[in-house]
């Protein structure tokens, strides 16, 4: 084909300053691809058009995008010649603040809603161009400030970009995830120090909850971070992650189980502002020195006088608690499987520390869930 034939066939949907073009009479399998996967059904629409022109390789046209996702914004695309043709097509906002509501109205009820963008750019393209991949990605700059006011403590007021591409798109909404650049410095949380910050958001559907009903969105703000302190007498960094949704107050920071690790009784008292619980004891049973941290969970509350509400415990110990002796000395009934639920809530004095205890009592061959109060 030639690069008249390029300008030619553009040229032909053009009518007055409106650009309509059915995909399908380019002639290139790629093209008709991408539109079926992220524009199903749909002409590619620019009106008005404010310029297009042509050089020896390409044709490109841009004004106002009337398909649904660009709706409004400041389309370009480009059509190239080649072996087969190519298409690329960049689309702006031209009125901030902006939602990914405005290109889903799907997500109009999710946390996207209130996400605002100060700049938001779609990029749809038939072929790879360096790293970038064929499909349809996104990239935007994120007002912390006015999107995630009650974090702001915790995530700082500086803008954030998110980028990403678009896997999916079912019955109008997305399936993507928008990570952020460089970390964010951590914060001092006076209880509890939190490393660097790092955020991704992520839009996926979910399905009908009833038989024929309708399919649902659901948006989140992966929040993930570290905590550091001494296990076994050297410095050990915990990463921590938290989701962000609908209505969210408060932050629930969890370790990955895979990350935690055996420490010391003192060692993890550090994690509770310094209240002990080294002599913890019920009945005859005393918790060893050395136990596997199992769970580590942080609420960080914004509206709470301490931001920290909670931090919670759950340490697994190694040995087993008999109950019942036999005559010649071994287990009749022990307690195994032995977890410690510690949880310390603000103001984090020994006052806040409840403690529960879950095990397996093991008679002969049978097995009962034990749950008891320490004190």
């Amino acid at each position: 084909m030639s690069d008249q034939s390029v300008a030619t066939i553009l040229r032909n949907y053009i009518s007055g300053a409106r650009l309509d073009l059915p995909v399908n009479k380019l002639g290139a399998p790629a093209i008709q691809e991408v539109f079926a996967r992220f524009l199903p059904g749909e002409n590619l629409v620019i009106d008005p058009i404010t310029t297009q022109a042509g050089d020896a390789t390409a044709y490109t046209v841009a004004g106002t995008g009337q398909n649904r996702l660009f709706r409004g914004m400041h389309v370009s695309v480009t059509v190239r010649a080649g072996t087969q043709l190519q298409i690329l097509l960049t689309a702006d906002a031209t009125s901030t603040p902006w939602a990914l509501a405005t290109s889903f109205p799907k997500l109009a009820d999710t946390l996207a809603s209130a996400l605002q963008f100060k700049q938001a750019s779609w990029r749809l393209a038939s072929s790879a161009e360096g790293s970038q991949p064929p499909g349809l990605s996104f990239k935007g700059t994120l007002d912390i400030s006015s999107s995630l006011g009650l974090f702001v403590f915790l995530l700082g007021e500086s803008d954030e970009t998110l980028t990403g591409n678009v896997e999916s798109i079912t019955r109008g909404i997305p399936v993507m995830r928008l990570d952020a650049g460089a970390a964010r410095v951590g914060k001092d949380l006076h209880v509890i120090k939190l490393g660097s910050i790092t955020l991704a958001l992520s839009t996926e559907t979910l399905p009908p909850v009833r038989q024929g009903g309708p399919f649902q969105a659901r948006v989140s703000l992966h929040v993930g971070t570290s905590l550091t302190f001494t296990a076994q007498g050297k410095p050990v960094a915990i990463p921590l992650s938290a989701s962000i949704g609908t209505g969210s107050s408060a932050i629930r920071l969890t370790a990955d189980p895979s990350s935690l690790v055996s420490a010391g009784l003192e060692e993890l008292g550090a994690l509770l502002n310094s209240v002990s619980i080294k002599g913890l004891s019920y009945g005859d049973f005393k918790l060893e020195d050395q136990v596997k941290l199992t769970e580590l969970e942080l609420v960080v509350d914004p509206l709470g006088t301490s931001k920290i509400n909670r931090v919670g415990l759950r340490l697994q110990s190694t040995q087993q608690w008999d109950l019942l002796k036999r005559a010649n000395g071994l287990p009749l009934c022990s307690v195994q499987n032995i977890h410690i639920q510690t949880t310390l809530r603000a103001p984090f004095s020994a006052d806040g520390l409840m403690l529960a205890l879950y095990g397996e009592v093991v008679l002969n061959n049978s097995r009962i869930v034990l749950q008891a109060i320490l004190t």
